[in-house]
């Protein structure tokens, strides 16, 4: 079951407290970790859907496998890519280890082989080759990847159709980057999930060999070549006759199983899949050019929106609409969701009201229809800006230097203009004492410093009125339902803003991306030393 994936359930969900984090549901459990639908949950009402892989009990007790099982993990937490499940923290909480991705709703490949097949809805060559090449693009990036000026070698080992998820929007995300190195070191892998595995290995792999990029790249294809023919190619009756496929038969042509796949697509495959490693691709980036040359001649190219449209053609609006909308706490309390007893004191889970402003005509006139959104942590800054809300996620040029993965502290709020600009009277006090001495002011950054979250937050707190106005003018384009629109900025290093796109599916090019990206222009940033950085700001929007 992928991570994109709320299990269904009789009755409401025990919420469970786990360390800074709420479970609500088990979506499934493997040979190494229990995975949890779950909320970070923290002060000021915040919330977020993450996905947390639990390690078994059994597991834990194997020191040598927890040392390796963090190593791999902490370096897959640097692996910044949009085609990179985001490993966001990492550790022990409550006695068991632990890993917490971001969520994804989507569906794994697994899932949209088997629904197409079920519908007699072969996957489109161009959704196939778009689902492919963002594959692709993530295994190139962590293959090339490299710390202090030196390639770390990373392979992700466990490629194949269960490991690569596509979410509703079209984006398509390697998930577990090598973790089944760790795995694989335990010897305890459940009875049948061998099976699955062998299934996708390159036969060096298979043999136990030394294994490089390339391994990954026949990985690929071969689930390339399943997305395309919906058949396994080494599908057998037991474990021993999967490896003897494996080690020894040839892989069919997609042709041969489905006629009307283009010839250049099936030379991709067939590549990929090459026994001779000298034959393979040599790497991902010449797999992904020869993948973005198919896309280019294809009439009408494939977009990653038409990969979410064929999804939403697949999946019942209802299915989407249980993965891509998850309750929150107060509506799943709502609901009759129980706590746990060991849950954590009602004030943690409760959403606080927010704070009467202390001069309601400061507030605009949308501020009932547009709530105040409060996020932060995790790499995250919260904004509570008049009646609007964003998170800035800051996505440095180079990766942080490897260390271990802990959540980022809670930064403040930037405080909204309006009531930072009220006058404060004070009541004396009976018996006054001296006023302590005023702190000095602190120094401001110079432009050899780092640019801060906060700092960001509160550049875009001072225009949260124009964005917000952008929503306000706009709301036709948004639908009946609560959701976000997510503004992406590139700044360099004289803190201009040099490129802006609206990159939420459906609004990228209509009037109200447009406006937003007219106002995110006018932003300007101190300088800073990075030579590109960007940031991302979702804003949510709950239409009246």
């Amino acid at each position: 079951m992928s991570l994109g994936q709320p299990a269904t359930q009789a009755g409401p969900p025990m919420l469970s407290p786990f360390g800074s984090y709420l479970l609500v549901r088990k979506l499934a459990e493997g040979g190494m970790a229990e995975i949890f639908l779950a909320k970070h949950v923290g002060a000021e009402g915040f919330e977020r859907d993450v996905v947390i892989k639990r390690m078994l009990d059994s597991l834990a007790r194997s020191k040598p496998f927890v040392t390796m099982f963090l190593d791999e993990a902490r370096l897959a937490a640097r692996l910044s890519h949009p085609n990179i499940v985001q490993i966001t923290d990492l550790g022990q909480a409550d006695g068991a280890y632990f890993i917490c991705m971001e969520y994804l709703p989507g569906e794994d490949l697994d899932a949209i082989v088997a629904r197409a097949r079920e519908r007699s809805r072969p996957v489109p060559f161009g959704v196939a080759a778009r689902i492919a090449l963002g594959a692709c693009e993530g295994l190139e990036f962590a293959h090339a990847y490299g710390e202090s000026g030196r390639p770390v070698r990373l392979v992700h080992r466990d490629v194949n159709p269960s490991n690569i998820l596509v979410t509703y929007q079209g984006a398509v995300k390697l998930l577990d980057f090598g973790i089944a190195k760790a795995e694989s070191s335990a010897g305890t892998t459940s009875r049948g999930t061998l099976k699955g595995k062998w299934m996708f290995m390159a036969p060096e792999q298979a043999r136990g060999e030394e294994i490089d990029a390339r391994a990954d790249l026949y990985s690929l294809g071969l689930s390339l070549h399943e997305l395309l023919t919906s058949k396994r190619v080494f599908e057998r009756d037991n474990e021993l006759a999967v490896l003897g496929a494996v080690l020894d038969e040839p892989v069919p042509s997609p042709r041969a199983l489905r006629p009307e796949v283009p010839a250049a697509l099936e030379a991709i495959v067939m590549k990929a899949v090459e026994r001779d490693l000298r034959r393979r691709y040599p790497g991902a980036g010449a797999m992904r050019s020869e993948l973005e040359a198919f896309l280019a001649q294809l009439p009408g190219g494939a977009s990653a929106r038409q990969v979410g449209e064929y999804l939403s053609q697949l999946f019942s609006p209802e299915e989407i609409r249980l993965k891509t909308q998850i309750p929150t706490l107060a509506e799943l309390r709502q609901n009759g969701a129980q706590f746990h007893p060991s849950a954590p004191p009602a004030k943690l889970l409760a959403t606080p009201a927010p704070a009467a402003p202390k001069k309601p005509a400061a507030l605009p006139p949308t501020a009932s229809r547009w709530p105040a959104v409060l996020l932060g942590a995790l790499g995250s800054v919260a904004l509570l800006a008049a009646g609007g809300g964003a998170v800035i996620y800051l996505r440095p040029s180079a990766p942080p230097p490897l260390a271990p993965v802990a959540p980022a502290p809670t930064l403040p709020a930037a405080p909204s203009p309006a009531v930072a600009a009220a006058p404060i009277s004070e009541a004396p006090s009976p018996a006054a004492s001296p006023k302590p001495a005023t702190p000095p002011r602190p120094a401001q950054p110079g432009p050899n410093e780092p640019i801060t979250a906060s700092e960001i937050a509160k550049v875009v707190s001072r225009s949260s009125r124009e964005f917000q106005g952008c929503l306000e003018r706009h709301r036709a384009e948004l639908g009946s339902e609560q959701g976000q629109v997510t503004l992406s900025l590139t700044i360099d290093q004289t803190g201009a803003v040099r490129d802006a796109h609206v990159s939420t599916a459906g609004l990228g090019s209509t009037p109200l991306a447009e406006c937003m990206v007219a106002k995110a222009k006018a932003l300007k940033f101190r300088r800073h030393p990075s030579p590109k950085l960007t940031i991302e700001l979702p804003f949510a929007y709950r239409p009246g």
